[in-house]
């Protein structure tokens, strides 16, 4: 087991008799949009193998609960859309206007756990929870992107400090994605050192088979970048860095859309790449790219740690990334296959030169069995399990706490 900030944080044992008798009261799982991200379609797996392990499990989001990522729903779990929306809904505004029938929900479901999606749904989770007055509801938070960034208002980053201290402070449990996550949120909010879990999220449907590195069979090298066209993914710093690649012969596809695919044009233009550059758009799936790629990019500026390198390495897909995670710094260095770069153009035109002048490498193979589907699910409902125990430990211990949801232990 991992020990963060004193506390062991690992994966208790769990039978699936134990599940099926201890889920009584089912998860409410809250995402926003069924988007193209990774945090929705993990959210859909995660939620379809729940209700396949005998946990009840409903899905409550914005809007009509339509989607890309609603292909990996099964049929059998409920949707609840809790706001008339229509289209995307996108915004603090749409989230907000879930607040009130978020808590309705709760309320009327009485869900042994609400479960977060993530980040972007963390606040809004705490606050219906906290309105709907349901102490026997376990809120449990997921954390899938760093809660400090760089490059934020000291007003809107103090302010958002705050709301996440709150939320935190409400959860029965924080799910992490690495020890790393883990000692962040023990560094931002030390009370809470024994509600942090680290899970792996389900990216894999079985672990990739061994093999020799793949030849190059595309001319010029083909380079990769996976992700919504956001602030977030950088790609400005990709052009730029592959502006530097002088003479070498490559070429670049960008899987992915969003509201920068215009500025990136005009700069892929300016700096007279334009004719090496494909903005492909969106890509249900991604796989047979990474096969032909020479290596996966990416320059974010923030991340916790992202789907694409962990299915780009299961492909033979070497990744090139900027030092912008540790999670992901960890496990690029335990595959073997890729390398890490400052986040600069010149240093990360370095890294790609290398990666284009020589083999794809071979991928270690046991780095990436965490994120199998079996194991990574085992690891959310062992957690889950674990944040209901200690909820009714709080209420043994004379908190104030019913000692609802899901049942352990002796009466």
């Amino acid at each position: 087991m991992e020990t963060v900030g004193g506390h062991e944080i690992g994966e208790p044992p769990c039978s699936p008799r134990e599940r099926r008798l201890q889920a009584k009261d089912g998860v409410l799982v809250f995402l926003p949009r069924f988007g193209a991200g990774g945090a929705s379609k993990v959210s859909c797996v995660l939620a379809s193998r729940l209700q396949q392990s005998g946990v009840r499990t409903t899905v409550a989001t914005l809007g009509p609960g339509g989607g890309r990522a609603r292909r990996f729903l099964d049929e059998d779990v409920p949707v609840l859309p809790l706001t008339p929306i229509k289209g995307s809904a996108r915004g603090a505004a749409h989230l907000l206007a879930a607040l009130v029938p978020l808590a309705l929900s709760i309320r009327r479901l009485r869900p042994g756990v609400l479960l977060s999606a993530g980040n972007h749904a963390n606040i809004l989770c705490a606050a219906a929870h906290w309105l709907s007055a349901r102490d026997d509801t376990n809120l449990v938070l997921k954390m899938t992107n760093p809660i400090r960034r760089t490059g934020r208002g000291r007003l809107r980053s103090g302010l958002k400090a705050v709301a996440y201290r709150l939320a935190i402070g409400r959860a029965s449990a924080v799910l992490v994605l690495s020890p790393e996550d883990a000692a962040e949120i023990v560094a931002f909010h030390p009370a809470a050192a024994n509600k942090v879990q680290v899970v792996s999220n389900p990216y894999l449907d079985s672990l990739p088979a061994s093999r020799s590195p793949a030849e190059r069979t595309a001319e010029p090298a083909m380079l990769l970048a996976v992700g919504r066209l956001t602030e977030q993914k950088n790609f400005e710093l990709l052009l730029r860095a592959a502006a530097q690649l002088g003479d070498r012969p490559w070429r670049l596809k960008v899987l992915g859309q969003g509201a920068r695919l215009a500025s990136l044009q005009a700069l892929a233009k300016t700096l007279g790449i334009a004719d090496r550059v494909e903005f492909v758009g969106y890509v249900s799936d991604p796989r047979p790219y990474y096969r032909e790629a020479q290596a996966l990019a990416i320059t974010s500026a923030w991340e916790g740690l992202p789907a694409v390198a962990v299915e780009a390495l299961a492909e033979g897909c070497p990744v090139v990334a900027v030092d912008c995670s540790p999670a992901l710094s960890r496990l690029i260095t335990a595959s073997g296959a890729g390398r890490l770069s400052p986040a600069s153009p010149e240093a990360y035109a370095a890294a790609l030169a290398q990666a284009l002048d020589e083999d794809r490498p071979s991928v270690e193979a046991a780095a990436l069995a965490p994120f199998t589907l079996e194991s990574a699910i085992r690891s959310h409902i062992n957690s889950l399990m674990l944040a209901n125990a200690s909820r009714l430990v709080e209420a043994r211990r004379g908190r104030g706490l019913r000692a609802g949801g899901w049942r352990f232990g002796q009466p």
